[in-house]
């Protein structure tokens, strides 16, 4: 077992509680829980599954179901309320771009701090320096401040850093791509390539096509519980029937 969730939820504040335009939005959920000292909304409420090396999970649901919560909370962003997460060996999470990258510095400088800040080591970051370099296909514009790249650019650069953690569980959403469309093709070999290397993938999507290419099983989310999990067929499937002309495709 390389991955154990068990009876995990997860809360927070829920700030302008009071709004009436707020409260009619979210009272029809059971996802609103009044304590004594604040409103909160439970985002994860009672999330329990195991994973074994080799596993490809997908994340199913619509908007607002879980899926990115979980991703996070498997990635240690968040921490749970309630319950537990256990995962041996090294997780990564690609959920966007949003890497510690300093403008004042160049790009060299922010490949070397960022990769030491994921959790490299200092051999294993100048092993690496080079790789990232070319793959970002920046060339001199690595030696000038990041406050002068273009956001295509800037883009890149955190593209090349995040993709060049290795992990045993990658944990991945949809959205988190390249940005800038001449490096879509490669960016996603890059991400295809990262998931044949992992041991357990994670993935979020409402791509129900590239879900099965991908994925062997599937959990299904609906605010913030588990609805079913299973075989990637099956629950495809389940999730189809339940949302037909409701969810992406």
């Amino acid at each position: 077992m390389i991955v154990d969730v068990r009876n995990v939820s997860l809360e927070y504040p829920l700030y302008g509680a009071d709004d009436i335009s707020l409260r009619k939005q979210i009272l029809a959920t059971s996802r609103i829980i009044q304590t004594e000292k604040h409103t909160v909304i439970r985002a994860l409420s009672d999330i329990s599954f195991t994973a074994q090396e080799g596993d490809r999970i997908a994340l199913l649901g619509l908007n607002g179901a879980g899926k990115s919560t979980l991703l996070k909370a498997l990635g240690g962003v968040y921490q749970p309320t309630h319950g537990s997460i256990t995962i041996h060996g090294r997780s990564a999470c690609l959920l966007n771009m949003n890497l510690p990258i300093n403008q004042e510095l160049t790009g060299l400088e922010n490949i070397r701090l960022c990769c030491l800040l994921l959790g490299d080591e200092y051999e294993h970051m100048l092993a690496k320096l080079d790789e990232i370099a070319e793959f970002s296909e920046l060339k001199d514009y690595l030696k000038v401040p990041v406050y002068t790249y273009s956001a295509g650019m800037f883009t890149r650069l955190a593209f090349s850093i995040a993709t060049s953690i290795r992990s045993d569980v990658l944990l991945l959403d949809e959205h988190f791509g390249a940005g800038d469309q001449t490096f879509v093709a490669k960016a996603e070999r890059k991400i295809m390539e990262l998931i044949d290397q992992s041991k357990t993938l994670f993935f979020a999507s409402h791509n129900n096509t590239l879900v099965m290419n991908i994925c062997t099983k599937a959990i299904l989310l609906d605010q913030g519980k588990i609805a079913a999990q299973g075989a990637v067929k099956d629950i495809v499937e389940l999730y189809k029937a339940n949302h037909a002309g409701g969810a992406a495709a």
